[in-house]
């Protein structure tokens, strides 16, 4: 199974922002995280952690 880290440069490389998929993509590893690490569960942690990622991959500063 790919890392976290590497799916994320996936999803980048792709350049498939704006086309809804990266939501989708973010959402799934943000969810995978979940599942894998309990203390990831803080439902606010996650809700920024998913935000500045989001702003991330659109290059935003």
């Amino acid at each position: 199974m790919p890392s976290l880290r590497s799916r994320i440069a996936r999803i980048k490389e792709l350049g498939e922002w704006g086309k809804g998929k990266n939501t989708m993509n973010i959402d799934l590893l943000f969810a995978e995280a979940r599942d894998r690490f309990p203390f990831t569960r803080d439902p606010t942690l996650l809700s920024y952690a998913q935000t500045a990622l989001r702003i991330l991959l659109r290059g935003e500063q």
